[in-house]
C-alpha cells in the first residue's frame, strides 16, 4: 500500500527544471536621452540611490550606469512586504524626482 502511494506521488509531483521563484527584488529604470555617464551617475544614478536606502528591509543596492540611462536594482529582505515596500520606494524616487532634470524618465 505504502508503495502504491510513494510511486503515485512520484508520478503525480509537479518537477521543473527552473521553478518560479520571486525575489525580494525591485528594479528602477532610468532613462535620460544622451547624458554622459559622468553626469548621469552623479546627477541622478546617486540621488535615486540617496533616496531609496531609507526604505525599510533594503539589504543591498546595485546600479548600472551608461550614457543616458541607468538601472538600480534594489534587493530587500525576504520577510518584508513586498507590496508595501514598492509603494515606499516609489514615494522616495517621487520625493526625489523634482531634484533631477526634467528629462528624466522613470
Amino acid at each position: 500500500m505504502l508503495t502504491v502511494v510513494g510511486i503515485y506521488e512520484a508520478l503525480t509531483l509537479p518537477i521543473a527544471v527552473f521553478p518560479t521563484t520571486n525575489f525580494p527584488r525591485i528594479i528602477i529604470g532610468v532613462d535620460n536621452g544622451v547624458m554622459p555617464i559622468d553626469q548621469m551617475e552623479i546627477a541622478i544614478t546617486r540621488r535615486i540611490e540617496e533616496a531609496v536606502r531609507a526604505v525599510p528591509g533594503l539589504e543591498d543596492v546595485r546600479s548600472v550606469t551608461s550614457r543616458g540611462s541607468a538601472e538600480i536594482d534594489l534587493f530587500f529582505d525576504w520577510k518584508v512586504d513586498m507590496l508595501e515596500t514598492l509603494q515606499l520606494v516609489d514615494g522616495a524616487v517621487s520625493r526625489v524626482q523634482s531634484t533631477l532634470p526634467s528629462t528624466v524618465q522613470i
